[in-house]
């Protein structure tokens, strides 16, 4: 009798372990082979590793009037996206981020599968000063807290650029004193940002608010810090860290203005954990 249930035992164990090793692949596994776009050299491209296909899509993107990228696919439809004859707005970058909506139907088409992950966003984060204003009677807070969760769910799709969904904002007149603080539960290397107030559906918001410019990263633990210059463009951003924490203190130092509002806006932070690969890893796979 002992003998049966140690082997029922071990057989639970062993079914445990495979299903938690296989929904981590099965995460790692979507977001290196599927697609995404990326830039490089100038140039916009697009990488679909079920057929091996890299396609220059430079001439095929054009910025609008509000800043915001749109993609005019004239070429066969690729499984899953994009598909023939669809103009989508897409926001690309590289580490697979990237975000693609159908213009005409206004809903969002696909993303990345790792920034469905919730994993990415086991983080605390908190901030002072920002901004605070009432809307018809309701109270709306530009906190912080604001970038934890964009697109926070593996199965459910929340925050996802649409009207509502809020960036961090700093008034001018506190750039001098408003920060965030984010506390991970593992080490990282770097973050992407996604600079400015980006919402699909009131895309003037773009460039009516400010956007951050120059930004200090302040490791917590060892007070080492970092000064980045984010560049004024509606992309995904890689911020290359000179050390590795798991605790940071951001500081927005300088902006672009808007040309409406004084408010400084930053709408998501993801972090690049230690050990995560980057794009490049599926680039040298399929140009091999």
């Amino acid at each position: 009798m002992k003998t049966k249930v140690l082997i029922f035992l071990l057989l639970i164990l062993t079914i445990q372990i495979f299903a938690e090793s296989y929904k981590n692949d099965f995460v790692h596994m979507h977001y290196e082979d599927c697609f995404f776009f990326y830039s490089e050299n100038g140039k916009i491209h697009f990488i679909n590793t079920y057929d091996n296909i890299d396609i220059d899509l430079t001439s095929s993107i054009k910025r609008n009037e509000n800043g915001f990228y749109e993609l005019q696919w004239n070429s066969e439809s690729i499984y899953p996206e994009p598909k023939k004859g669809i103009k989508y707005n897409v926001i690309f970058g590289s580490n697979y981020l990237f975000f693609l909506r159908d213009v005409k139907e206004k809903n969002f088409k696909h993303f990345s599968e790792n920034i469905k992950n919730k994993s990415m966003f086991d983080f605390e984060i908190k901030g002072e000063y920002f901004l605070e204003e009432t809307i018809n009677k309701e109270k709306i807070n530009y906190s912080p807290e604001n970038l934890k969760f964009k697109f926070s769910s593996m199965y459910d799709v929340k925050n996802d650029f649409q009207s509502g969904t809020l960036p961090w904002a700093v008034n001018k007149e506190s750039i001098n004193k408003a920060f965030c603080e984010i506390k991970f539960m593992k080490t990282v290397k770097g973050f992407v940002f996604l600079n400015g107030y980006v919402d699909m559906q009131k895309q003037s918001l773009y460039y009516k608010n400010a956007r951050a410019k120059e930004i200090k990263i302040l490791d917590l633990n060892t007070k080492q810090e970092s000064i980045i210059t984010l560049i004024d463009d509606l992309i995904y951003q890689d911020v290359s860290l000179p050390f590795e924490t798991d605790s940071v203190r951001i500081e927005i130092l300088s902006y672009y203005e808007g040309n409406k509002y004084d408010d400084i806006c930053i709408s998501a932070i993801y972090p690049c954990y230690v050990n995560s690969r980057d794009y490049i890893y599926t680039l040298e796979k399929i140009r091999k």
